[in-house]
C-alpha cells in the first residue's frame, strides 16, 4: 500500500503495491521485492508514502467547480447531505443575495 503525492497536491494510493525501487529518473513501484517488470513509474518530484489503501484525491477542485458538480448531479446525492445543504441554505436570501444575520 503506497501513496504517491504529486507536487500539485494530488495523491494516489495503490492497494496492491508494497515495494519501491529508486531509479535515475524517479522510482518504480512494484508488487513485491525483486518482482519482474514494474507496475508504476513515479517521477522524481513526487513523494512516496507507505499508507492505508485505496483512494484518489484531487484538492485542485475549486469551490465553484464543486457547486457545479452538485448542481449537475443533484438527484444522485445522498439524502442526508441534501437535508444538511437545504438547512444551510435557509439562511440565504435568494432575492437579496445576502446571508441572514
Amino acid at each position: 500500500m503506497i501513496t504517491v503525492r504529486f507536487p500539485n497536491g494530488q495523491a494516489i494510493r495503490y492497494n496492491h503495491l508494497t515495494w519501491c525501487s529508486r531509479e535515475n529518473d524517479g522510482s518504480v513501484l512494484l508488487k513485491k521485492e525483486q518482482s519482474s517488470g514494474w507496475s508504476v513509474m513515479v517521477p522524481r518530484e513526487c513523494i512516496i508514502e507507505f499508507t492505508q489503501p485505496c483512494s484518489v484525491s484531487n484538492p485542485l477542485l475549486s469551490p465553484k467547480e464543486s457547486i457545479d458538480l452538485v448542481i449537475d448531479h443533484i438527484r444522485e446525492m445522498d439524502a442526508a447531505k441534501l437535508r444538511q445543504l437545504k438547512t444551510l441554505l435557509e439562511d440565504f436570501n435568494r432575492h437579496t443575495f445576502r446571508w441572514k444575520e
